[in-house]
């Protein structure tokens, strides 16, 4: 793999993360099946079977500054309603940092 597969690999994730976010879709559920509550993230899945599956420090370090490049440069918008004066409610969200940051935690 290349620099350039490794990057177009990580935006498709991204953009099928926008997509769902921009539908008002959230892409990850919580499993309270058993007693300990297990949160299901399949991009954030694919995104560490992506690293772990990398060859070579270079390939890795383009991995994580792409992943940086992608929360600090990324464009995200929150939409806020106000419920009266005193209180606003999230209508609708679009954002990459949930999974940026649940790889951290996997």
């Amino acid at each position: 793999m290349d620099n350039d597969v490794l990057q177009k690999q990580i935006h498709i994730i991204f953009d099928r993360e926008k997509i769902l976010l921009d539908n008002n879709t959230i892409p990850w559920s919580v499993d309270n099946s058993n007693e300990d509550k297990k949160m299901i993230y399949d991009h954030s899945n694919t995104l560490v079977n992506l690293y772990m599956g990398l060859q070579g420090s270079e390939l890795k370090e383009i991995y994580i500054d792409t992943l940086l490049h992608t929360f600090v440069n990324g464009r995200e918008k929150i939409k806020v309603k106000t419920k009266n004066q005193w209180d606003y409610y999230l209508s609708s969200y679009s954002s990459t940092g949930a999974l940026i940051f649940s790889l951290y935690f996997s």
